[in-house]
């Protein structure tokens, strides 16, 4: 779709400029047709603007999907239309027009240009504001209030898919572990490729919390400790040029994070909100559940031709074909030779998130002050994976004089989470579902429910392989208290 080669036209087709005004649409009847009020009719017409006609531009019959595009000469036709209905006229850098047809067989819309964007501004490096049309390299804008509704822990997930060429990497120990996010794939043969984050002039690395050894956990990283509700936008900046004032450390990228203040001549303001939302795991990885374990296909016999109906090994599943007849493991726990085809999911929970926020703010003609306090608490689907967040922020700010002013700002998180999933080798629940535990495993018979044992027999004194016992595994917890403030 092309118009006219003209150079305003170029821009426009560019998207670079878009501009607003009135616009007007002019009626030029050829001559008489009587229409009913029931009857569709052919209307004809051409798009223009000052330069001339308009190719490519949308007309379509409103709250319908009776519609067309104009061609080369800006003419289109559209069938079918009925009297009184709305005919909507739109392309890109221009005000969409709207006409009423009351029975003219021809039209003549006439669009204006939209000059609406043009006092557009973003946030960029040290925090500086800039004419978007001005800059000569890439930056994404997001607000915060659009951040919000992903409602999550870190607020990199937020990101996920709303700016091109960000690739954000989720991590699955829990809610509160840690996301890797890249801005235009590696930049280095490193072991970090994320980019930088600024939070009002603050420097924070996006490293990783773990724990070490076997049962290695993710307890996230420094940005999950921040409070989405505080963010008034979110700039992420590409390319050398945009981030050359914060220098090398900056090669990877920078995402800018300006905070929300209280605003001047407001006075005071109070604001709430409560989000809560549960999940639950939808999909597990595919199991055969038509041998059992072993790595003999048939039962032995006893010394009178019975089957032994005995196992005594739980690793493999190259066993004999389950026919829900009774069975023993090692001549102690007696149960039916039968798959548990959700064995694996029937180990997780539910999951619960609340994220409760209150702020207070207000400002005069020289001053102005923000406080806000939120908690956000998650129970993970791992059934002893729990954390709470509160934060807490303050900032003011002050004109001393016209040309001197002060600012301040303080926060505090206090962060504590137990027990994220573990992720390596067999301390991995699904590692250990894939590769140890039997088919015949019933996780809902052993389970147990956080010091309520659910059978007194424990399965660690019956089969030799890791138990369901939420109670008796080792509990590992993160506790961090952060603060920051800038001057």
């Amino acid at each position: 779709m092309l118009k006219k080669l003209k150079p305003i036209s170029l821009i426009l087709m560019a998207g670079a400029l878009s501009f607003s005004d009135s616009v007007c649409a002019e009626t030029a009847p050829i001559g008489q047709m009587s229409l009913s009020t029931q009857q569709a009719g052919k209307v004809t017409g051409i798009v223009e603007d000052e330069l001339g006609s308009v190719a490519g531009a949308s007309v379509v019959v409103k709250g319908t999907t009776n519609g067309t595009i104009t061609d080369m000469n800006g003419q289109f036709t559209l069938e079918g239309v009925t009297n009184g209905a709305v005919i909507q006229v739109s392309f890109i850098g221009y005000a969409t027009q709207e006409v009423k047809y009351t029975g003219q067989p021809s039209l003549v819309v006439k669009l204006q240009e939209d000059t609406q964007a043009l006092s557009e501004v973003v946030v960029t490096a040290l925090g500086m504001t800039r004419d978007k049309k001005a800059l000569g390299y890439a930056i994404t804008e997001l607000k915060g209030d659009d951040l919000l509704k992903s409602n999550v822990v870190n607020p990199v997930n937020a990101l996920q898919g709303k700016v091109a060429g960000v690739q954000i990497n989720m991590g699955i120990g829990g809610p509160q572990t840690s996301q890797r996010i890249l801005i235009r794939g590696n930049t280095s043969i490193s072991n970090n490729n994320q980019p930088i984050f600024v939070i009002d002039g603050i420097i924070i690395d996006n490293d990783l919390t773990k724990t070490g050894g076997k049962e290695e956990r993710d307890f996230g990283n420094d940005i999950k400790n921040l409070n989405p509700d505080d963010f008034e936008s979110v700039s992420v900046l590409k390319g050398a040029a945009a981030t050359a004032l914060y220098g090398s450390r900056a090669s990877n990228g920078v995402v800018l994070i300006t905070t929300k203040k209280g605003q001047k001549g407001e006075g005071l303001g109070i604001s709430f909100s409560h989000t809560q939302q549960w999940e639950k795991v939808y999909s597990t990885p595919s199991f055969q559940n038509e041998f059992g374990s072993g790595m003999n296909p048939v039962w032995d016999l006893n010394s009178d031709g019975s089957e032994n109906r005995n196992i005594t090994s739980t690793s493999r599943s190259w066993g004999p074909r389950f026919d829900g007849l009774p069975f023993t493991y090692n001549n102690t726990f007696e149960g039916i030779y039968q798959p548990y085809k959700n064995n694996l999911k029937d180990m997780y929970r539910t999951g619960r998130s609340n994220n409760t926020n209150v702020a207070i703010s207000g400002g005069t003609d020289k001053s102005t002050f923000r406080f806000s306090f939120s908690n956000r608490s998650e129970d993970g689907i791992w059934p002893v994976n729990t954390m709470d967040r509160n934060s807490l922020s303050i900032n003011a700010s002050h004109d001393i004089s016209k040309i001197v002013s002060v600012e301040a700002g303080f926060a505090y998180t206090n962060l504590k989470s137990k027990d994220p999933i573990p992720q390596r080798g067999d301390a991995s629940p699904v590692y250990d579902y894939v590769f140890r535990v039997p088919r015949f495993y019933d996780t809902n018979y052993w389970k147990i429910i956080i010091g309520v044992p659910h059978r007194t027999d424990t399965i660690t004194r019956i089969l030799s392989i890791p138990p369901i016992c939420l109670a008796c595994m080792k509990t590992i917890r993160s506790k961090r208290k952060i603060t920051t403030g800038p001057i």
